[in-house]
């Protein structure tokens, strides 16, 4: 296995060893439990969650506030069902979701799963000659899962312009970005494209696997979709920071 052509890039990144060395390192050296430590080895580890935390806002240029960590992509887009569904004004009505043929299955199941429990309305938005994004067909719909770059092709879409089009037909449109592959390729701006969520995994881009980023433009617009962890001093519906997502 030590002689081998690794062309599998677009499902995960072979770790640097830079990578492998900090995480054996701290392991060793400088582990703590996160959040609910008040010794100084403790309070190195949140040092340093925040200035990771820090590290990826300025990496697709948004604050730490709109950063949530998560497990991956396809946990970060699990959540986002769980998170719009239970926030007005969809607690009680039937939103239409926009997909299109480019999305992994992970970002378009759990949609598919809430439309076969009568929970969403699903329809496709059409591919032009080309497979991107038809920017002339554009459907309206209350939620949009935009496949930024399909793991098939590798052709970044034009999310900006979806986007606008989009709120064009429904200013309220929930915009939701897939960025698992773009971020390898692209670099990420999401106060540019004015999405409401993106997502995408840290192990794509050299990482360890089971690490994912959820951003989130308006966290005070959605309600928390987990509780627990950490040292709360609050309670829910008026959580600490690191208790709402």
């Amino acid at each position: 296995m030590k002689k081998i052509v690794y062309m599998d890039a677009a499902a995960s990144w072979l770790k640097n060893q830079s990578v492998i060395e900090s995480e054996v390192g701290f392991l060793a050296n400088f582990y703590a439990n996160a959040g609910r430590g008040v010794c100084e080895r403790a309070a190195n580890v949140d040092k340093t969650i925040a200035d990771v935390r820090q590290n990826v806002a300025e990496f697709i240029g948004t604050k730490p506030a709109n950063i949530v960590f998560t497990f991956g992509a396809t946990d970060s887009l699990n959540r986002i069902v769980n998170i719009i569904q239970n926030t007005e004004p969809f607690k009680n009505s039937k939103p239409v979701v926009a997909v299109s043929d480019l999305d992994h299955h992970s970002a378009r199941l759990p949609w598919q799963a809430l439309s076969n429990a009568g929970g969403c309305e699903i329809v496709v938005c059409p591919l032009d000659n080309n497979l991107n994004i038809d920017l002339t067909r554009i459907p309206k719909c209350d939620v949009f899962v935009i496949t930024s770059m399909s793991n098939v092709l590798g052709v970044a879409q034009d999310v900006e312009s979806i986007i606008r089009i989009a709120r064009q037909k429904n200013p309220n449109v929930i915009t939701i970005v897939d960025a698992a592959q773009l971020v390898a390729h692209n670099k990420l701006d999401v106060s540019k494209m004015g999405c409401d969520f993106l997502v995408f995994s840290g192990h794509k881009i050299g990482a360890d696997t089971g690490v994912g980023i959820m951003y989130i433009r308006n966290p005070e617009n959605f309600n928390p979709d987990k509780f627990g962890g950490g040292m709360v001093n609050r309670l829910p519906g008026i959580c600490s920071d690191s208790a709402q997502f």
